[in-house]
């Protein structure tokens, strides 16, 4: 039997378009110990019964008054089965081994086609080697120095992980949350200098819902420590938090109701259970996103139904600082069936996202919206249907302009993400397609700039970014935790550092497994996670602005610099 390897066959009808079994090899067996088509002649009859032989592998009838015994033929049109017969049972079925005695293969039958076999990947369990099988055998060889072990404080040194300490005693590093079984943190948010809560989810397979759930991580001297928050199993599973300006945690989501569900808010204070809010409204609506404002409250946005039920409308939502809604509106845009992000500068008003899909991927558009103090839409700018997809998150600047993150695409495909600057009016500042292409987890505005996560599709490269004031690339850093890892939130904490909470699906003896392990990540202001690697220019391939008249370079520690270049210097020389 084969062992050791990580990535088993998820689903064996796609069968890699290799040849199957021969369905005449172990398919349809003729049994009896007639030729096809044949039968033996016997006794004298006058009904069927007066011809049973006792072997269930023949088909007895009474013909022309003399018992016939022929053949049955056991087929079940499966290729994955060995089919024969059983003088007393009848038809049997075994299962068919696909082994083809190589250790580097993945080995299945598809009920279609036959036997597949995949590339087998191992593991020696070793976070700091390269596994690979070769001619029927596993081998090993050390990753390069330098890689972050996974959850663990240390990086790869000639193939082992070694402690990985800072010269002033930061802690630095990827740790396991494993204090609450099966739990999923999705937001993260600081509730003092050592301590950060984590608002995320268990799945109940009793009840099969989701719990709402909220741990408290210590941060250590060396590792972390959490326990859970108690009385929050009652809660209804957040869809967002963040942390308001007062210190406590938001947060919004959709509870049932009597017919249908409901939006709702809440505020944490000293991680005690949220009082929760409801939208009352005849129709369904559901909270997806959450952003505080600047006096104390939160602006809330999602989707509502129509009276015909179609998710179709656009909702939003306003609160002050004591929890009283400020408006409810729902804003029919026909196609535009959801807000995808929401912000609201200090001028008072809101700006949202929507977009919608009329028909077909290339007819899918967004819009932005202003909306007055009373939640009334006051203007409307429609993005450019063929360059960009959804507006995935929405930045309020201190002059009043807005940065937009919007995916961008081809006739057929998303292919990036490009930040976009509109002033106070709606009017198109600049559109810098400077970001990767993949799924925006978060963007989040620091006193320093705008952190990005972003987390590639396919297993690919997760993303931790930052900005600047001119919505450029200040530093880019990937990080690769082991598995197949996902990023879900990050903050920047008090003392400089960065907190960044997700998912890994992790290698257990040798096999990938498809259950998810939390973990928290301490980074510094960079996005590093290891101390070797630390600073705003390591991982930063290019510091380039595409203006041949700047001289481009990344200095600590403010990242990449422009240094316009002086009058009499050619254009590109810099």
């Amino acid at each position: 039997m084969k062992s050791r390897f990580t990535q088993p066959l998820s689903t064996l009808a796609i069968c890699l378009a290799l040849a199957g079994c021969p369905a005449s090899s172990h398919d349809s067996v003729q049994v009896g110990g007639q030729g096809v088509g044949q039968a033996s002649t016997g006794n004298p009859c006058q009904n069927n019964g007066q011809c049973n032989d006792g072997n269930a592998c023949t088909l007895d009838v009474c013909r022309a008054s003399r018992c016939e015994h022929a053949d049955r033929v056991c087929w079940d049109a499966n290729p994955c089965t060995l089919d024969g017969c059983d003088p007393k049972a009848g038809c049997t079925t075994t299962p068919y081994s696909c082994d083809d005695g190589d250790m580097c293969t993945l080995d299945g039958c598809d009920p279609y086609s036959g036997c597949a076999h995949g590339p087998a990947g191992c593991s020696d369990n070793n976070p700091c080697t390269i596994d690979t099988c070769i001619k029927n055998a596993c081998k090993s060889k050390p990753a390069p120095d330098g890689l972050l072990c996974p959850l663990g404080s240390g990086t790869c040194a000639r193939g082992t992980c070694v402690a990985d300490n800072c010269p002033d005693g930061t802690q630095l590093g990827a740790f396991a949350l494993d204090g609450l079984k099966g739990f999923e943190p999705i937001h993260l948010a600081q509730l003092g200098s050592n301590q950060i809560a984590a608002i995320g989810h268990t799945y109940s397979g009793t009840s099969g819902q989701w719990q709402q759930r909220v741990a408290v991580i210590d941060l250590q001297a060396k590792g972390v420590a959490m326990h859970e928050a108690p009385g929050w199993q009652s809660v209804p599973a957040a869809n967002a938090a963040r942390r308001g300006s007062d210190g406590s945690v938001l947060l919004c989501g959709e509870k049932p109701g009597k017919s249908q569900t409901f939006a709702w808010f809440g505020r944490s204070k000293g991680m005690a259970p949220p009082v929760v809010l409801d939208f009352d409204s005849p129709n369904r609506r559901s909270c997806f996103h959450l952003q505080p404002t600047p006096d104390g409250g939160a602006l809330l946005s999602g989707w509502a139904e129509t009276e015909s039920n179609v998710f179709s409308t656009t909702w939003l939502g306003r609160v002050d600082a004591n929890d009283k809604v400020l408006w409810n509106s729902v804003i029919n845009l026909n196609k535009y069936n959801m807000v995808t992000a929401a912000v609201a500068p200090a001028t008072g008003q809101a700006v949202a996202a929507a977009y919608g899909e009329a028909g077909s991927y290339g007819q899918a558009d967004s819009r932005l919206l202003w909306l007055d103090g009373q939640g009334t839409t006051v203007a409307t700018v429609q993005l450019d249907a063929t360059l960009y997809l959804d507006v995935r998150a929405l930045i309020a600047r201190p002059s009043g302009a807005i940065t937009a993150i919007a995916g961008l695409k081809n006739a057929t495909t998303a292919v990036g993400m490009a930040c976009l600057r509109l002033d106070a009016a709606g009017n198109l500042l600049w559109s810098k397609a400077n970001l990767p292409a993949g799924y925006l987890m978060v963007a989040e505005p620091t006193a320093t700039g705008d952190l990005l996560v972003i987390s590639a599709p396919q297993g690919g490269p997760k993303w931790l970014i930052g900005l600047n004031d001119q919505d450029e690339v200040a530093w880019q850093t990937e990080m690769n935790l082991g598995g197949q890892d996902l990023a879900t939130d990050v903050i920047a904490l008090a003392d400089g550092r960065l907190a960044v909470a997700g998912l890994s699906t992790p290698s257990k003896n040798g096999v990938y497994t498809t259950y998810a392990s939390a973990w928290l990540g301490l980074a510094d202001a960079w996005g590093h996670l290891g101390c070797k690697a630390a600073g705003p220019c390591a991982g930063l391939t290019s510091c380039d602005d595409g203006d041949p008249c700047t001289a481009d370079s990344c200095v600590n520690p403010g990242g990449c610099a422009h240094v316009a270049l002086p009058a009499a210097v050619t254009c590109g020389q810099g």
